[in-house]
C-alpha cells in the first residue's frame, strides 16, 4: 500500500489457482483512516474461498518483496519522509546529541 492505493499484489505461496476477493482489500484500506503512507497488507485465501487479512506491517520494516526498484524506492522513501517529518519541522539539520551513547 502506498498513499492509500494498492501498489502491488503478489502471491507468494500456496495454490496459485486461488483467487482473492479484492473487496476485502478495499474494505481494509478504507477502515484504517490513520494508516501510515506505506505499509504491507498480507491476505490469505482459505480452502473454502474466503479472503482474510492475515497481518499488516509498517513500510519501514519491509523488504522489496519483488517490487521493481523504482516502486520499492518510492515506497520506502515515502514512509521514511513521513517518519522524519516531525523532527525536520523543528530542526533544519539532523544532529546527534553529544551525551548520547550508542
Amino acid at each position: 500500500m502506498l498513499d492509500g492505493r494498492v501498489l502491488d499484489v503478489r502471491p507468494y505461496t500456496g495454490d496459485y489457482h486461488a483467487q482473492f476477493d479484492a473487496s476485502v482489500i478495499d474494505e481494509a484500506i478504507s477502515c484504517w483512516k490513520d494508516a501510515p503512507i506505506a505499509y504491507g497488507l498480507d491476505i490469505g485465501v482459505t480452502r473454502d474461498g474466503r479472503t482474510l487479512v492475515v497481518e499488516v506491517n509498517d513500510g519501514y520494516a519491509l523488504g522489496n518483496y519483488g517490487l521493481s526498484p523504482l516502486k520499492s524506492i518510492n515506497f520506502h522513501r515515502a514512509r521514511w519522509k513521513e517518519m522524519v517529518k516531525p523532527y525536520f519541522e523543528k530542526n533544519e539539520i539532523f544532529k546527534i546529541q553529544q551525551d548520547v551513547i550508542f
